[in-house]
């Protein structure tokens, strides 16, 4: 396969067969690995690729407000849970992990936390 062989390939994956970026970019190494560690020959530049546009995704925040009502509608450990997970960013498997020992509770009253 030459230049053109390649490229056409390459674009027919992105066209016909819609493969997303990644898909894209593991067949163009493949490719290229196999030109140079096989077949002992170097690739030349492939100018007329179609390259996919990698999708860009927004975090989904909720609002202050938002975070208030949903704890509003929590009681007993899960809004004690929710409100440690919100407030210091831990992990939910180490807010299940947390022991009575974990928690310094003069910090958080210091702090202006109340549970």
């Amino acid at each position: 396969m030459g230049k053109n062989e390649i490229e056409e390939f390459l674009n027919y994956l992105v066209i016909q067969r819609h493969l997303s970026a990644s898909s894209q970019s593991q067949a163009l190494n493949a490719i290229i690995f196999m030109y140079k560690h096989i077949f002992d020959t170097k690739t030349e530049w492939l100018d007329n690729l179609v390259r996919v546009k990698r999708k860009k995704f927004l975090p989904v925040v909720l609002s202050i407000s938002e975070v208030r009502d949903i704890l509003g509608h929590m009681c007993g450990i899960t809004k004690l849970m929710a409100k440690l997970i919100y407030c210091t960013g831990l992990r939910v498997s180490e807010c299940v992990q947390l022991r009575i020992k974990d928690i310094l509770f003069k910090l958080e009253q210091d702090a202006g936390l109340t549970f």
